[in-house]
């Protein structure tokens, strides 16, 4: 979307107008891409990003942005994805994407990433966390030193200019994380309350109720975690 950002500059006004004035929102979640930035090391990148922040600012939205996801796709590319009828995120792309995830990129050009990123928008009041790692593969040795290096350089380049926005990263609580980063698809609230209360930080909801079609329970008509569930 960011490689593209051209063809919908026109709509994003409207759209974050919509959802502050229809839906109440005061922030949104925005994903970044490292195939994006890798282009021309964040030019075009960080062009989009400033003018979405400029309407999102207008709107008196904040943002929260990610780096690094382990969802879907791993054979990312900034070549447009048509969609795929019935298939789930069949455009969603992981970054970084295959090509990238070997261990020397963790502390180069990954590394680097992060650096320019969070340093080009540290100071920017518009951005409300930092959030390095959507839903890492914890079985994934990659991934998981790769969450620790975005940590790492985050704090440092936010610490560099005295900036307290928090730094996240999922799942839940980590060492990794300034918050609680919790994803909660069920409504097993007993559950979401351990994870909220039990620990000494806080906590964002940086995704619920999302999956309430969900058929793992095995009936059909079961509300798996509805948004009128969540929010009753």
């Amino acid at each position: 979307w960011w490689a593209d950002y051209h063809r919908y500059e026109e709509q994003i006004p409207r759209e974050l107008h919509a959802a502050t004035s229809r839906l109440g929102f005061s922030a949104l979640r925005v994903f970044l891409h490292y195939e994006v930035y890798k282009v021309d090391r964040g030019r075009t990148l960080y062009a989009a990003l400033r003018s979405f922040l400029n309407v999102a600012g207008r709107e008196g939205l904040g943002v929260g942005l990610v780096l690094f996801d382990d969802c879907y796709n791993q054979t990312a590319s900034v070549v447009p994805c048509p969609p795929v009828k019935g298939v789930h995120n069949g455009c969603w792309q992981a970054s970084p994407s295959a090509q990238d995830r070997h261990s020397e990129a963790i502390t180069g050009c990954l590394s680097e990433y992060v650096r320019w990123t969070v340093g080009n928008f540290s100071l920017d009041p518009r951005v409300l966390w930092w959030e390095v790692y959507n839903e890492p593969n914890m079985s994934s040795q990659f991934s998981l030193a790769l969450r620790d290096e975005a940590y790492r350089v985050a704090k440092h380049q936010l610490a560099a200019v005295s900036s307290s926005t928090p730094v996240l990263a999922c799942w839940s609580d980590n060492n990794d994380t300034d918050m609680v980063d919790l994803h909660a698809y069920t409504p097993n609230f007993p559950d979401w309350d351990k994870v909220v209360f039990g620990s000494d930080k806080r906590t964002l909801v940086t995704e619920a109720g999302s999956r309430w079609t969900s058929l793992s329970s095995g009936d059909p008509t079961s509300d798996q975690g509805s948004p009128l569930l969540v929010l009753a």
